[in-house]
């Protein structure tokens, strides 16, 4: 996450920067990205996040292959489910 997420809690915090900032929220919504029916661009985030902890020597080149290989055989079997949540708002400045 540290390598993919710039602010894990900006959204949580936004309405109230809105705020402070003279923006008045007039709306938020949440967003859901699956990996089904196809897992190809989750596969994608597999291996970024494997290269990126392997970079970090957090893991060894063994385990970051073992989870590229893994992600591949579960979607193979269509047992491969991955989620992103995204998040929005919509705000104006009061004239």
């Amino acid at each position: 996450m540290d390598g993919m997420v710039h602010d894990r809690w900006l959204m949580r915090r936004l309405s109230a920067m809105l705020r402070t900032a003279g923006f008045e929220a007039l709306q938020s919504r949440s967003y859901g990205y699956t990996s089904l029916p196809d897992a190809t661009y989750m596969i994608t985030l597999v291996d970024r996040g494997a290269d990126l902890l392997l970079n970090a020597g957090r893991i060894g080149p063994g385990m970051a292959d073992a989870l590229k290989v893994e992600a591949r055989r579960r979607a193979d079997v269509d047992h491969f489910y991955g989620l992103i949540v995204f998040a929005s708002a919509v705000a104006r400045r009061p004239a």
